[in-house]
């Protein structure tokens, strides 16, 4: 049995503003906020008696600087080892937006065509080639259908995006689909879980990554602020993921920020 306690980075400006920030390297937006190192510092106390032996984490600045925050805290001998696969979704163009500008675009449901899939809605509101609804229009609930929606959808918006989101698009590539995330959170997760030899592992992550993950491993109903960790037992034999608990960060504590779930609004990233 293995200890895995996976953490969501702290807050950034992107946060605070309900930005897209995908997995785009150079968004500076997704830079931590002072209070977000002060939300990793405090889950390096969360953590501190949890006998973490390494930080596994994604390559992005805000998982990053959380980790190396939590570092500090539980002990530079604990090293840090960054895994590409951490990393979070991919938004293409979507990505440096906010997600009530890019709604209000391509319309209020957009953000789930590409995973949810509506043939008859698309049809109706976006200037879409018309052989493309002959050809899937039996079979709009495939995930390869789902993946041409969302190509089609980002092509149509990077027709109007501005210039920097233009000259980005074919550099970024399109949009990953919600599914194609969970089984990438899933798998690498259970690769890490599978072929570490350590007992107590720590996983620096974002909020969507977080998400499908616990969408995949049977607990759609748990959700992350930032600075919050999901502490989860993995049977190696069996290879499943058991949910323990979900920790509270002292500083969202004190500062006011543990809110009921009931008034909890994703954040994405």
């Amino acid at each position: 049995m293995k200890k895995v306690c996976i953490i969501r980075h702290g807050e950034t400006k992107a946060n605070l503003v309900k930005m897209f920030q995908g997995n785009s390297p150079v968004l500076e937006m997704a830079e931590l906020t002072e209070d977000g190192v002060k939300q990793a510092q405090a889950m390096g106390e969360v953590l501190r008696g949890k006998n973490i032996e390494i930080i596994y984490t994604s390559p992005l600045n805000r998982a990053l600087d959380t980790a190396r925050e939590v570092q500090k805290v539980i002990g530079e001998h604990v090293p840090i080892k960054i895994i590409e696969d951490f990393k979070e979704i991919s938004l293409s163009v979507y990505e440096g937006r906010r997600v009530v500008d890019v709604s209000g675009e391509l319309g209020a449901d957009v953000i789930e065509l590409w995973t949810n899939g509506d043939i008859q809605t698309l049809k109706e509101h976006y200037d879409l080639d018309a052989s493309f609804f002959d050809k899937y229009q039996n079979s709009f609930a495939s995930e390869e259908t789902l993946q041409e929606i969302g190509k089609h959808l980002i092509k149509r918006w990077a027709s109007i995006a501005p210039e920097d989101a233009k000259a980005n698009f074919g550099k970024k590539g399109l949009v990953e689909t919600k599914k194609e995330l969970g089984e990438r959170a899933l798998r690498v997760s259970n690769e890490i879980a599978q072929t570490a030899t350590y007992k107590n592992i720590a996983i620096s992550g974002h909020g969507m990554f977080i998400g499908r993950f616990l969408l995949e491993t049977g607990f759609p109903e748990v959700h992350l602020r930032n600075g919050e960790i999901a502490v989860f037992d993995y049977d190696h034999g069996d290879k499943t993921w058991t949910l323990v608990e979900v920790l509270e960060n002292p500083f969202n504590v004190k500062t006011g920020r543990n809110i009921s779930m009931a008034n909890f609004t994703e954040s994405p990233g």
